[in-house]
């Protein structure tokens, strides 16, 4: 959790004359992350794919959960990624000039989708979704937003095409606890908040304290739910997670934390920023992104490194005598 405290401190100590070259080649940034993770997935994927064959499309997820060493990840991790990297390329593809190179991304764009849809995490695939059709209204054109219909329809027909997805998306419809209606990702977290908010509620100021709100709910389950005991699940809920370790006080600070950056970005209209706000917050209302994974330090470094440029900008705009003679 340190990240959320040193990644900003970092940021706010680089000199001005970073600033601009930073802006400048952020594009290149976004470009190293996105072939990182394309790459990561290509090789995990062949490599895997000598010894299991066909059968690697069904053991993919568990190979990178199980047997990479110390380059193993959980699904829905990996899944936060290829989301983050397909967000960057929506900036890529609209950045670059060669109708060559736009087509090198979009053909890798469709890559990772695929992998998405192997690594089988619904709620990646809806927040991506969302993000990604919020992205095309802010371009303001009917073409791009027809097109971005047109792209979330297709895979919406192909998840019902497939009777895996259309079953794991139907869960979505029919939820019940999870001792009595099958361990269910949606009926695992159904029980989960319906314990968690109960906890939640008996002390909402100052929570449990950090560290002792997972012990809180394994206690709960050992009373309520014989499954949710056995798998020592957390809360799946960043913001239920906050609320159970520091209370309404720590919930605030970190809305606060989000906001202040949000309206910033809107401000200042830095897309990414923007759009990166709201998939991480979106989220984590169905996983602890902050908590496993180090997905805290991804989420600190790259909210802290957007942010700067929103901050360049306002120095930008505060200081049009001092550019102009920079320029001269």
């Amino acid at each position: 959790m340190a990240s959320l405290v040193i990644f900003p401190l970092i940021f706010t100590l680089f000199p001005r004359s970073y600033l601009d070259d930073i802006s400048k080649n952020t594009y290149k940034y976004i470009t190293v992350y996105f072939i990182a993770i394309l790459s990561f997935n290509l090789i995990s994927f062949f490599y895997h794919g000598l010894h299991y064959g066909q059968t690697i499309f069904i053991h993919y997820p568990t190979v990178n959960k199980i047997a990479q060493g110390p380059y193993n990840i959980h699904p829905i991790y990996l899944s936060v990624h290829i989301c983050v990297a397909l967000l960057f390329s929506f900036f890529i593809i609209r950045k670059l000039q060669s109708n060559y190179k736009r087509a090198a991304i979009i053909v890798f764009d469709i890559i990772l989708i695929i992998f998405l849809f192997i690594l089988l995490k619904k709620g990646p695939i809806i927040v991506l979704a969302l993000v990604f059709l919020i992205f095309a209204l802010f371009q303001r054109s009917k073409k791009v937003l027809y097109i971005a219909l047109l792209v979330i329809i297709l895979n919406v027909v192909a998840i019902m095409s497939i009777p895996e997805y259309r079953a794991k998306f139907s869960e979505l419809v029919k939820i019940e606890n999870v001792d009595s209606g099958g361990a269910t990702s949606t009926n695992i977290r159904y029980s989960i908040y319906s314990i968690a908010i109960k906890k939640m509620l008996e002390s909402p100021i100052i929570g449990y304290g950090i560290g002792d709100n997972k012990d809180v709910l394994l206690e709960t389950y050992k009373k309520e739910s014989p499954t949710l005991y056995k798998e020592k699940y957390n809360s799946h809920n960043q913001y239920i997670s906050f609320m159970l370790a520091m209370g309404i006080i720590g919930l605030m600070v970190f809305l606060f934390f989000m906001s202040y950056n949000l309206v910033y970005a809107i401000r200042y209209n830095n897309q990414i920023l923007i759009l990166l706000i709201l998939l991480y917050g979106l989220m984590m209302s169905f996983e602890n992104i902050l908590e496993r994974e180090d997905g805290v330090i991804y989420f600190s470094f790259f909210i802290g490194f957007f942010a700067l440029i929103s901050y360049n900008e306002q120095i930008n705009k505060s200081l049009p005598n001092s550019k102009m003679s920079d320029k001269q």
